[in-house]
């Protein structure tokens, strides 16, 4: 979006994009990237020196190279939230702007991921979660369907069972690639479906249904 609508609004479409996503529309994203921007452009507070720690943050996490323009566009987002809520008074840890911008960050089997923006509101409904908010739920209601579908994984060059996909499902590492969908780690390659394409883990429709 920022490529598409020029430098001279780079921070229009930063804005802009922070604002259509579910969290950036509960918490008026956009103008506290605009006020965190003429913060941070004007010095009126130090949360530019948190960068290192955001970066370490979210090392391993983005399917964006780090040295890329989209990369830094990330970063950027995350520094003028954080620097909006140091001057807000509001809660100012680097991890609750991270999440405001992308999302909470947490290690699953091994792995960094994001988790789903609308995990919370699936936790609501506390009769069928073990515990408040489980992303391990969620991956274990998806299985249920997956095996019920009958489909079969490629996992180190070999195509396994369904039960064994389904398995692989909840234990395996996985790999951030949009809101609430993943590839599921194999080493440094992805599982793939039996047509050789990286198998797309898409939790949202799950989600959805624990809303309702």
């Amino acid at each position: 979006l920022a490529t598409d609508i020029g430098k001279n609004h780079h921070l229009l479409a930063i804005a802009l994009g922070v604002a259509s996503t579910s969290q950036g529309r509960e918490n008026n994203g956009a103008l506290r990237q605009i006020k965190g921007n003429y913060y941070r452009r004007n010095k009126v507070n130090d949360a530019n020196k948190d960068e290192p720690e955001i970066r370490q943050k979210l090392d391993g996490v983005l399917p964006i190279l780090p040295g890329s323009p989209e990369y830094q566009d990330l970063i950027n987002a995350v520094l003028n939230d954080h620097a909006y809520a140091l001057q807000a008074g509001g809660s100012s840890d680097v991890d609750t702007s991270i999440e405001n911008v992308i999302g909470p960050v947490t290690e699953h089997n091994g792995a960094k991921i994001i988790l789903p923006s609308r995990l919370s509101q699936a936790s609501k409904n506390l009769m069928t979660f073990t515990k408040l908010g489980s992303f391990e739920d969620v991956l274990l209601d998806y299985s249920k369907d997956f095996l019920k579908g009958g489909k079969k994984l490629v996992y180190r060059n070999q195509v396994i069972s369904p039960e064994q996909s389904a398995r692989l499902i909840n234990t395996a590492p996985l790999k951030w690639v949009g809101d609430g969908v993943y590839f599921i780690r194999d080493g440094l390659r992805y599982v793939t479906d039996e047509k050789g394409e990286p198998f797309r883990l898409d939790l949202n429709d799950t989600i959805s249904r624990r809303i309702k």
